[in-house]
């Protein structure tokens, strides 16, 4: 009566196998040889029904339909891009990919622009435009569409979309200004949306994109659901609601009438203390208090908390860290991998679609090497009997997190130790470009909506969302864009008033004693 063992790592993350090898599908696959990736060329994504194509210059398409029509030659293709509408906003140097919220509505889109072009009896052609990141964000929308609409498997939807050579896809790295260390790739998001869609941890049959992105936005309650009817991952809450340099700070007493909706019974905190804990528990909450140092992983007394925790609680369990990405997502992807038996890149991959910005720097390669162990121990709903030990599991081919000079800064908080003073320049000036795209974000609509109580009109989301169709694709506009720029600006400023201090006693220490003694 077991759960059949999953793969191996080895089966789990290695090459896309070959389609003509599988077997009969249930899907008519565009093309099964791989062909060679050309822009402005129309690939097959479902034969004789959907194309996708990239272009550089989006008035060409333009160029083509209207030459068609004053020459009156009936095309076979009718053309849709909703690059305008569908956007990602960034926290810091991440570009993708869409939210769920996003996806949900990308879905929707092209199930109606397939149905019209049905009915004209002609086939359809998604593009966007050719650069990188567009490019990109494109396929993992398309893929995501065939997986959880039309029922393909996650290597069954990547097929059209893998090409002889160097693959056209950038990975999707976190959400920070330091070197990549570790990319996710569209498979991986794939393969966590189909296991969370067998599980029944997404169906878009009954998902409320209303409330959705209701919750989304940083101003109303900056939480979302990852497991429904367990866990709700949130940023974390301060003593009182204010607004301070384009970042919302929401109060514990925010949260009741969300907390009732969702069927929270307990608050777990994972950082310092910023609020009382006890005015959860007036309101009838558990509050649990598992702490460790931001940007880090776990260690073994901070799972055996969070296992019995989990055990404990039979409602929704609302967890915090500061912001509710990092160290909130990780100790939520290890349940996933223990409950579900996903891989660390599946867990990070739903987890980041659902939250974006969700698990951040070696906390990454940590889940990865965790696989094997959460896979012995099995469901965290059940107490081992016996305890399982198994050696880590050392990702192949895993890019190893750089050692970072401390410089002897005991006195910061430890995220700052641990950064290196050589990206303080790239930072001020990223974190500055998202100050000055924030301050040219009206607030108008938001303030209105915000008094109204209305979780309906369009709001600007973190991880993708609806904007204007006039609106040009630029650099980030949203709250939530500001709130990164403006801890970022904070850690790089104290860092380099830390450095000039350092400094400044380096040059008092070479003053002769002499000097020293006569007071000169």
């Amino acid at each position: 009566g077991r759960e059949p063992a999953r793969e191996s790592l080895q089966g789990r993350n290695g090459l896309l196998p070959s389609m003509s090898n599988a077997g009969a599908s249930p899907h008519t696959l565009a093309a099964t040889p791989l062909q060679k990736w050309v822009v402005g060329k129309q690939f097959a994504i479902i034969a004789n029904e959907l194309y996708f194509m990239c272009v550089r210059n989006q008035e060409k398409v333009v160029e083509i339909q209207e030459w068609q029509r004053n020459n009156a030659v009936a095309g076979d293709r009718v053309f849709f891009c909703p690059d305008e509408e569908l956007q990602y906003f960034p926290f810091c140097a991440d570009f993708g990919p869409m939210n769920l919220g996003t996806t949900y509505r990308f879905i929707c889109l092209l199930r109606v622009k397939l149905e019209q072009a049905k009915r004209l009896g002609k086939k359809l052609v998604y593009f966007t435009m050719a650069d990188a990141v567009s490019r990109t964000n494109a396929a993992c929308l398309l893929v995501l569409y065939l997986v959880l609409e039309r029922g393909y498997k996650a290597e069954e939807a990547m097929q059209p979309l893998t090409f002889a050579g160097k693959s056209p896809w950038l990975g999707y790295r976190d959400a920070s200004f330091q070197p990549v260390t570790f990319e996710l790739k569209i498979l991986d998001i794939a393969r966590g949306m189909e296991l969370g869609k067998s599980h029944g941890l997404i169906d878009l049959d009954s998902f409320d994109i209303e409330l959705y992105e209701y919750c989304d936005h940083p101003s109303m309650a900056d939480l979302h659901v990852i497991v429904p009817g367990k866990f709700l991952a949130m940023k974390g809450p301060h003593a009182r609601s204010y607004f301070k340099y384009g970042v919302h700070f929401l109060a514990p007493s925010h949260y009741f009438d969300i907390f009732k909706k969702f069927g929270v019974s307990a608050v777990v905190r994972l950082n310092e203390e910023q609020y009382d804990a006890n005015v959860f528990r007036e309101a009838g909450y558990n509050h649990y208090d598992i702490v460790f140092d931001d940007c880090t992983v776990p260690d073994q007394a901070v799972l055996d908390a969070w296992w019995e925790t989990c055990r404990k609680e039979k409602g929704m369990i609302a967890v915090h860290c500061k912001a509710g990405l990092g160290r909130t997502g990780t100790l939520i992807c290890l349940w996933l991998m223990r409950k579900y038996r996903f891989t660390g890149r599946e867990a990070i991959g739903y987890n980041r679609l659902i939250r974006p910005g969700s698990i951040l720097g070696p906390q990454q390669e940590y889940l990865l090497e965790k696989e094997h162990e959460m896979w012995a121990l099995g469901d965290p709903d059940i107490v081992p009997t016996v305890a399982t030990t198994y050696p880590p599991t050392e990702p192949k081919g895993a890019a190893k997190l750089p050692k970072r000079k401390t410089y002897g800064l005991k006195g910061l908080p430890s995220s700052l130790r641990n950064a290196s003073l050589d990206t303080l320049d790239s930072d001020r000036d990223k974190a500055k470009a998202h100050m000055g795209a924030f301050r040219s974000f009206d607030h108008s609509e938001l303030e209105k909506e915000k008094a109204q109580g209305s979780p309906l009109g369009i709001f600007r989301m973190r991880g993708g969302g609806s904007t204007s169709p006039g609106k040009a694709k630029g650099g980030p506009t949203s709250p939530r864009s500001a709130e990164a720029a403006v801890l970022a600006q904070e850690n790089t400023e104290a860092m380099q008033r830390r450095a000039r201090q350092m400094e400044e006693q380096k040059s008092s220490s070479r003053v002769p004693s002499i000097w020293k003694r006569t007071g000169r």
